[in-house]
């Protein structure tokens, strides 16, 4: 975003295009005498990392033993079996709610 300075003359004619020194942001700073600025945290470019291939054994790789693992012993299931005798088919509907005879209704309007 720009930045927009309050500052303006309000005569509508009239334009400046002098910068603002009341609010404008201005990279020139005073010193401040034995204080010094921070170095820089980019990595300085005489910095050469190693040539050379990692190694590719890892932790893991090093502290890993193979085990023997058997196999899983599999479940012996029954055979299905149909029940014996006559099965119920009654619901709770059918026992709960029974059938009433209808009475005819009589016409609302003579």
């Amino acid at each position: 975003r720009r930045h927009r300075c309050p500052h303006l003359p309000s005569v509508i004619y009239e334009k400046i295009n002098k910068p603002c020194l009341i609010s404008e942001y201005v990279e020139k700073f005073a010193p401040y005498g034995i204080v010094e600025p921070r170095e820089s945290y980019r990595p300085r470019e005489d910095y050469q990392r190693h040539p050379g291939k990692m190694p590719s054994m890892t932790t893991f790789r090093a502290d890993f033993v193979p085990h023997d693992i058997p196999p899983r012993p599999s479940m012996v299931t029954e055979e299905a079996r149909h029940p014996l005798g006559v099965m119920n088919l009654d619901t709770t509907y059918r026992r709960n709610f029974n059938l009433h005879p209808l009475q005819p209704v009589a016409p609302a309007e003579p």
